[in-house]
């Protein structure tokens, strides 16, 4: 190669390289000792000790929140990541400028990590979980609301009352509502995966009576599934029945797209289907015979119902493969303070239930039967007839063995 090609390729080689030494211009170590300082005055001195200057969005960092950081002869990766630690920030040089932007990473523990050579992300993500109960019975509560102090994210209690709800930055505490119970409010200490349990206390509020006469709250407050209905076990004692005896499956005739038979029996038909494609479970065990005397009585006994879903499509993944309908169940626990007993004696039968605790705050009991006494009318009537009557009976025992287990 001649002397003058020997020039050229080297020149071409130096403006090759004067990009890549000019990204790595050395930063000079950053210096700070503030005390309840605005942030843009903390920003302002980093930028006097690095040269370089700071560009970002107000709705992402707030200048005049105050602050205190004390570090001696750090980088600048050092520095901002104290600064902006416990948030969703990251950082890239650019040029003479330092831009601040949220951090589109998710991370499980609270870490800095460095993307390229100036370039940190910072942020938080824990779980908060538990169980939220009736502070006098010790009665799961479903469908209750937990929600972050100041902000829409939430969650609700499943059908044992448990909840988990994960965050991604620190959060100072957490609230509890649920219909007809005072609010409860924790204080969170740190953000990391914790329990959290409430324990509810029932909200006596004497009001006068109101009168409402359209029905636009009924259609604003639903279900996230459309097709879900619920049916509230006290609504159920005050609907009128045949004889006196509350029948759970009968009450199903005031949702809509449910329709029964015209002989006054419990079978009942939804949207079209098949009386054989309805699924009936109680506390997640099928029920595959719900009635009594030909169907004009159902098995479930109205003492022992803590609450009552109806499913009429869409189910939930848990119960894929049904045809027409579910009618989920779920029974009461038993009072884990105090004992208890409630009974009734009606025309046709009589029920009695008992719930108590075994060991307090951890194993509890609940126990219904009811028995009919129809033979003897019947006889009246027609002596040939000897024994006709139905009976049943419900058992149920309820263990806390942990915060995170139950039987």
């Amino acid at each position: 190669m001649s002397g003058f090609g020997l020039k050229i390729a080297l020149l071409f080689c130096l403006l090759a390289a004067g990009p890549v030494l000019s990204g790595q211009e050395h930063i000079p170590p950053i210096t700070l000792h503030t005390d309840q300082v605005p942030m843009k005055e903390v920003l302002g001195q980093i930028e006097e000790q690095s040269g370089l200057s700071f560009s970002y969005n107000s709705r992402l960092i707030d200048p005049e929140e105050e602050l205190s950081i004390h570090v001696d002869q750090v980088s600048l990766e050092e520095a901002l990541s104290i600064l902006f630690k416990g948030q969703r920030i990251s950082f890239e040089v650019v040029e003479q400028q330092v831009v601040l932007k949220r951090a589109r990473g998710r991370k499980v523990k609270e870490e800095a990590v460095e993307l390229k050579d100036s370039t940190v992300v910072v942020e938080v993500k824990f779980t908060l979980s538990g169980f939220v109960k009736d502070s006098r019975t010790g009665e799961v509560l479903i469908g209750a609301t937990i929600t972050k102090a100041g902000g829409a994210v939430g969650t609700i209690t499943n059908s044992y009352g448990f909840y988990s709800l994960t965050l991604q930055r620190e959060v100072e505490e957490l609230i509890c509502t649920y219909v007809g119970y005072q609010k409860d409010i924790r204080a969170i200490h740190s953000p990391e995966n914790q329990s959290v349990h409430f324990s509810m206390e029932k909200e006596l509020t004497h009001i006068k009576e109101v009168s409402i006469y359209s029905d636009e709250l009924e259609n604003m407050i639903r279900t996230i599934r459309s097709s879900e209905e619920r049916i509230n076990p006290e609504s159920v004692r005050k609907m009128p029945a045949l004889f006196g005896e509350k029948d759970v499956i009968k009450s199903l005739a005031a949702v809509p797209g449910i329709k029964f038979f015209g002989d006054g029996s419990t079978i009942f038909f939804v949207r079209g289907g098949g009386r054989d494609q309805n699924m009936i479970t109680i506390d997640e065990a099928p029920v595959y015979n719900p009635t009594h005397l030909l169907g004009y009585f159902s098995t479930v006994i109205p003492d022992a119902i803590k609450d009552v879903k109806i499913y009429k499509g869409d189910f939930p993944a848990n119960y894929g493969g049904r045809l027409s309908s579910l009618i989920d169940i779920r029974t009461k626990d038993g009072n884990m303070n105090h004992f208890g007993m409630d009974g009734s004696v009606g025309l046709l039968s009589s029920r009695l239930s008992l719930e108590g605790p075994i060991w307090k705050e951890h194993i509890s009991f609940f126990a219904s039967g009811r028995r009919s006494y129809i033979t003897r009318p019947l006889q009246n009537w027609n002596p040939n007839i000897n024994d006709l009557h139905f009976s049943d009976l419900h058992l149920k025992l309820n263990y806390n063995i942990s915060s995170k287990n139950r039987l």
